[in-house]
């Protein structure tokens, strides 16, 4: 895929064949005009102005080539804009020496305010095609009010314009040039966008495959690392419970410290393993869920943290709604969100769950009155491995929970949202609350369903 630099490489090339390419047409009408159809033109005004635009042209060329690519993308800009502002001001003055007014041709500001429009940024082609609209403007003006020569091209007769060959042939060639070359510029584009649009597709589908394996093999390595650090855990955990004789309270200060670091990663090698087989599970192993069901089941293992720490546990649970998805990543999500809540939710605080739908969507709440996400963190807490100042504090963990939750949640279909603070407890300023989006889904027969 050309980089940015690459494409105003050759946008500027391309301009420069183009110009090129409006010297020889320019000096065709000319000679054409003059000598074929005996119309009065200053040609050698004309001439000179054709032979200006050629060397410009041929200078603007020599830099191009002499610029060093490295400091390509400095200097590009500007020439694209020096370019088109001399554009505008030799198109003026070539309409100016060649009828003003009168002249089919100025038509052709219209192609000026295409090709800026492509080239240069919004405000940078609104400067260009306002300076192409005071250049016209004044030529205008300064031959109404006698300033400035006017040139007239059709000279008065009477016959009517529409029957003056002159006119009908000088307007055709406007018309039939500017819609060829409108066609030209906008089937360039499209064909562009169309080029690009495959380019991004198939760099999409290359990260995503990429993106598969590297879950394929973080879940092998994962799997590999976990048996030996288990059986580390259940070494350290034997010695500590006295079965290899009695402990130096120095030494039993170490393996305590080895045995909280083994914890944390065997849960960070599940938290690993659970987020890269969502990434590589296919959409197939979805089925019908009785939401409201598996909340109580998640719900009954967390009764006793709630009484331990006195935790006000509010459940507003509609017992009717089914989801499409997969048993065991909805009992992650869930489980990971109302490990949160009470994981940072003080003592006597407040967690709640709220499942409810309305026309287009199940939606699922789970709330808190704990330390809260900093708004400066919430566009944050969903990547891999991030955690808050505040959190890793409060408690060590492995930053993968909100990971594996939004990735659960859209390949679902679902969106989630975060909002800290929150309403949903009118008389606490802190906590958090998470809000899960999944598409609607009414199962054909429930009774069939296990």
């Amino acid at each position: 895929m050309e980089t940015f630099s690459t494409q105003l490489y050759f946008r500027v090339r391309w301009l420069i064949r183009f110009r090129m390419a409006a010297c020889l047409v320019v000096l065709f009408f000319i000679l054409f005009s003059s000598i074929c159809l005996k119309i009065k033109l200053p040609v050698l005004s004309l001439l000179i102005m054709d032979m200006i635009l050629f060397s410009y042209n041929g200078i603007l060329a020599f830099f191009v080539y002499k610029i060093d690519l490295k400091k390509w993308p400095r200097y590009a800009i500007q020439l694209l804009r020096w370019q088109l502002s001399l554009d505008y001001i030799l198109l003026a003055l070539f309409l100016h020496l060649s009828g003003g007014i009168e002249n089919p041709f100025s038509i052709y500001f219209f192609f000026h305010v295409i090709l800026s429009s492509m080239l240069l940024r919004r405000r940078a082609a609104f400067i260009q095609t306002t300076l192409g609209v005071v250049l016209f403007t004044t030529i205008i003006l300064l031959e109404n009010l006698n300033i400035i020569p006017h040139y007239p091209v059709f000279q008065s007769t009477h016959i009517p314009l529409y029957k003056n060959p002159l006119y009908l042939l000088g307007v055709l060639s406007a018309l039939i040039s500017a819609l060829y070359f409108t066609t030209f510029m906008a089937s360039g584009v499209a064909q562009k966008l169309r080029d690009r649009e495959k380019e991004l597709t198939e760099a999409n589908r290359i990260l995503e495959r990429q993106d598969q394996r590297k879950s394929e093999y973080v879940m092998m390595i994962s799997h590999d690392l976990k048996e030996p650090i288990a059986t580390i855990d259940s070494c350290i955990e034997l010695v500590l419970g006295g079965y290899a004789g009695k402990i130096p309270p120095k030494t039993r200060q170490t393996l305590v410290r080895a045995f909280e670091w083994s914890q944390k990663m065997i849960q960070m090698i599940n938290d690993l393993m659970s987020l890269s087989r969502i990434k590589i599970m296919p959409l197939a192993v979805k089925k019908p869920l009785h939401l409201a069901q598996q909340l109580q089941i998640v719900i009954k293992e967390y009764v006793l943290v709630s009484q331990q720490k006195n935790i006000n546990l509010i459940k507003n649970i509609d017992p009717n709604l089914w989801i499409d998805a997969n048993e065991e990543i909805i009992y992650h999500i869930i489980t990971n969100l109302l490990s949160n809540a009470f994981k940072y939710t003080p003592e006597s605080g407040t967690v709640g769950i709220e499942l409810w739908s309305d026309r287009e969507n199940i939606i699922l709440e789970i709330y808190d009155t704990g330390i809260g996400i900093p708004e400066q963190y919430q566009q944050d807490i969903f990547t891999d491995f991030f955690r808050t100042p505040e959190a890793k504090i409060f408690d060590k963990g492995t930053g993968l929970g909100l990971a594996i939750v939004k990735h659960g949640v859209e390949l679902f279909q679902g969106t989630i949202t975060v909002k800290s603070p929150h309403n949903k407890i009118k008389s606490q300023k802190t906590g958090t609350c998470f809000t899960i989006y999944f598409p609607i889904f009414n199962p054909i027969n429930k009774k069939e369903i296990k």
